[in-house]
């Protein structure tokens, strides 16, 4: 892992993840996370909705107010995982900042459109959204202007 990725993570920088969705008793985060209990804490629930939203092209502008972590704070290897690999498809040679930020908005992106499907069928319906991402993301991954693929 280049020194770069690992330092999204670095105390120093104190990249605060935030959300138009979380902050209050009626948002999205507080009844997923925290009521219904379906994700461990808000940054699993995050690092899922970036995913989506990356992969399906979905970004909220809304404003981000809400608390959901520092990035220096999350001490599970596995997600800090998932998030370096989200940074490293939409580094496009743009500063951290300008890229964690657009991390933020793929998050709510995402985050909003599971939430519609949550409400369709009481289920984020994982295994179906699993099985349809491997169709997609060869061809979402060409559309990203990303330093990292060679074949842009």
């Amino acid at each position: 892992m280049s020194e770069e990725i690992e330092d999204i993570f670095d105390p120093k920088h104190s990249h605060h993840i935030t959300s138009a969705y979380s902050g209050t008793k009626e948002s999205i985060y507080n009844e997923i996370v925290k009521e219904k209990q379906l994700f461990p804490s808000m940054f699993h629930f995050f690092s899922l909705g970036l995913v989506y939203g990356i992969l399906h092209n979905k970004k909220s502008d809304k404003p981000k107010v809400g608390d959901i972590i520092y990035l220096s704070r999350i001490s599970n290897e596995k997600i800090k995982d998932v998030i370096n690999i989200c940074y490293m498809i939409l580094n496009d040679g743009r500063k951290q900042s300008e890229i964690i930020s657009e991390m933020m908005e793929y998050a709510d992106g995402g985050i909003e459109a599971l939430y519609e499907i949550w409400g369709k069928n009481k289920s984020f319906q994982l295994p179906m959204l699993i099985e349809e991402s491997k169709s997609i993301w060869k061809e979402r991954v060409k559309e990203l202007h990303n330093i990292n693929f060679e074949d842009n």
